[in-house]
């Protein structure tokens, strides 16, 4: 049974942003509110699973987007290791990465860019 419609453009964000749209539409407009929810993985976003979840209480039939692996020449998610003690990851050269990097006054000539490490640039694999 069809209870409402969304004509949008063919832009994964906007098709998944409609799906919001009309979930809550048609719980306003004829009080439904689905205990489960079909697409495929273009809806399989953390964002999109989470509002299904956690805010909306919609058990999803969806697969999850997986971007761990890596079939661009740059490391993969495995790649990098994880030290729970310290809450902390390292790269594949095994230097510690920085949460966050501060932002220069005076811009610095031989800085890496934000998503790289200097070690792993160079390495094989790396940017």
């Amino acid at each position: 049974m069809i209870v409402d419609v969304e004509a949008t453009t063919a832009v994964r964000q906007v098709e998944v942003g409609a799906v919001r749209t009309m979930i809550e539409r048609v719980r306003a407009r004829h009080d439904l509110r689905p205990a489960q929810l079909a697409a495929d993985t273009a809806y399989g976003s953390a964002e999109m699973l989470d509002w299904l979840v956690n805010k909306r209480q919609i058990a999803p039939q969806i697969p999850v987007i997986d971007k761990s692996g890596r079939d661009d020449g740059t490391f993969a998610r495995r790649d990098f290791i994880h030290d729970p003690a310290a809450d902390t990851y390292r790269c594949p050269t095994g230097k510690t990465l920085k949460r966050n990097r501060r932002a220069f006054r005076t811009p610095r000539p031989n800085a890496p860019p934000d998503d790289t490490c200097s070690a792993c640039r160079d390495a094989p694999g790396g940017r």
